[in-house]
């Protein structure tokens, strides 16, 4: 019953966040990625395998989210 609160918590967060713009976005992106592991965690000892198979999918797409994010700022931080 707790980690259905936390995954809800999580995601209004993380959905708040990322309609926003600039660092909060970047905010949001991470909330998203704890979301989808909390999915993950909640939905694989229930054996409910395609939700595991659809956060796993959305963390994947928030980890590359972050990683592009985190390659330009280091672009930036090596052209100064």
């Amino acid at each position: 019953m707790i980690l259905s609160y936390i995954i809800a918590i999580t995601l209004c967060i993380a959905v708040w966040l990322l309609l926003q713009s600039g660092r909060r976005r970047t905010l949001g992106a991470v909330f998203g990625l704890v979301n989808s592991f909390f999915w993950m965690l909640a939905s694989y000892p229930a054996s409910a395998y395609p939700v595991t198979i659809v956060s796993g999918i959305c963390a994947l797409q928030f980890a590359c989210f972050l990683l592009s994010l985190s390659t330009v700022a280091l672009r930036r931080s090596h052209a100064r």
